[in-house]
């Protein structure tokens, strides 16, 4: 019939926007229109839903977390290359001045 609106999973009856009607009554239509999945789905998706973004949420974590060993690792190398250069320059700058 036109207006019926299903669940996205299990194709289950969701209301009319046109009429109102819905399985636990009548609903406004926006009510209707903005339902995607039934009362048995809408838990199952929600527990998904929060599975998939935590599961990105580590992923992005391990990434910035391995960037940032790295940074240090350049970092630290970079620190003992500058001291090294610091003593030879302190080094011959003190031959210069017994010279």
């Amino acid at each position: 019939m036109k207006g019926d609106k299903y669940c996205v999973i299990c194709h289950a009856w969701l209301g009319n926007y046109i009429t109102g009607e819905a399985p636990e009554g009548t609903a406004s239509y926006y009510s209707i229109i903005k339902r995607k999945y039934c009362s048995e789905c809408r838990p199952w998706k929600r527990n998904m839903d929060f599975r998939f973004y935590s599961h990105e949420y580590r992923k992005r974590k391990k990434k910035k977390e391995k960037e940032k060993e790295q940074s240090l690792i350049v970092l630290t190398n970079e620190n003992k290359a500058l001291k090294k250069m610091l003593m030879q320059l302190r080094e011959e700058n003190e031959r210069l001045k017994r010279d």
